[in-house]
């Protein structure tokens, strides 16, 4: 009998329907599983502690450019435009959640660094120590933010994920950039890197095969 998929692909939807999907997941029953997803139409997703985005940010995009919308999980602004979205969750201390805090990032990261190199972009983690400025002093943006475990290339953020622990169960969910936004100027993207065409299609399919794999070690 075939195993059970752990991963599905979502189509495009709106920013508010795919963070309920994703708080669903976090709060939810079974073992670790997970959805890859894009938005439609784009969205601004602040972190569960963050204040309103600044206005002066949000003039840099074009009128009704995007939604703005709220996560379970911490962390930095994340605008959410060319890029897939990756979300997991399962049972506090059950692999990919085992061990410290950062350990589900190493896990997630370390995946997708060698599927990125597949493609020929060279990434790797950010080995810098942790930030220590206070919340109100960091910048608004995720992708302005680089941390012990991120996901770097060329010395910018490819991807941005957060997590967050609820009820003996932990969600995590990351952006993985497909091209740079203006708005994100820390930012590169997949395919502003990739020696040569990749379609969305190949990446969806590569990025679902890939944490099925992982999955199926929990």
């Amino acid at each position: 009998m075939p195993p059970t998929p752990r991963m599905r692909i979502d189509p495009p939807l709106p920013p508010d329907e795919n963070m309920r999907r994703d708080a669903e997941l976090l709060d939810g029953e079974g073992p670790p599983r997970g959805r890859l997803y894009r938005w439609r139409p784009y969205g601004l997703s602040l972190g569960h502690f963050q204040k309103e985005a600044p206005a002066d940010w949000l003039r840099t995009l074009a009128p009704d450019e995007v939604r703005v919308v709220r996560r379970v999980t911490g962390g930095g602004a994340i605008l959410h435009a060319e890029e897939i979205t990756y979300a997991v969750a399962g049972p506090d201390g059950a692999f990919p959640f085992d061990g410290p805090v950062h350990r589900s990032y190493e896990h997630v990261h370390t995946m997708l660094i060698e599927l990125f190199r597949s493609w020929g972009v060279e990434a790797g983690l950010e080995t810098c120590r942790p930030h220590a400025l206070k919340r109100h002093e960091q910048p608004f943006l995720c992708f302005d933010r680089a941390t012990s475990m991120d996901v770097m290339a060329g010395g910018k953020k490819l991807v941005g994920s957060a997590k967050r622990r609820r009820g003996g169960r932990a969600l995590q969910h990351g952006s993985i950039l497909l091209r740079a936004h203006p708005a994100q100027p820390h930012s590169v993207g997949l395919l502003d890197l990739a020696p040569r065409p990749l379609a969305e299609a190949e990446i969806m399919e590569a990025l679902h095969n890939a944490f099925e794999g992982l999955l199926a070690s929990s």
